[in-house]
């Protein structure tokens, strides 16, 4: 799934957000995590939106990709690319 989640963010679809949005709250911090960055890479307004789902995450992977990926709205940094895999899997 975590690899079906990074083709989303890479497609560059917005369409797609929604796929990863209802991954947010999966059981798997790698599967949330890679949702928080798909998310961030299509529609980091709608991200925004949600980040109420932030408050709650109790792995710190996925609140570091939290913090990456809402970082891409103007004017603060850009997103984490898959590259920077973490060795939990998780994007970072």
């Amino acid at each position: 799934m975590r690899n079906v989640l990074i083709a989303i963010g890479n497609s560059g679809d917005r369409a797609l957000a929604s796929e990863a949005e209802r991954l947010l709250d999966d059981a798997s911090p790698v599967v949330r995590g890679a949702a928080v960055w798909a998310m961030g890479r299509l529609d980091p307004q709608r991200l925004a939106m949600l980040a109420e789902k932030r408050a709650g995450e109790t792995d710190q992977s996925v609140r570091d990709e939290w913090a990456a990926a809402l970082a891409v709205i103007p004017g603060r940094r850009a997103a984490a690319s898959p590259e920077s895999m973490t060795t939990t899997g998780a994007i970072s």
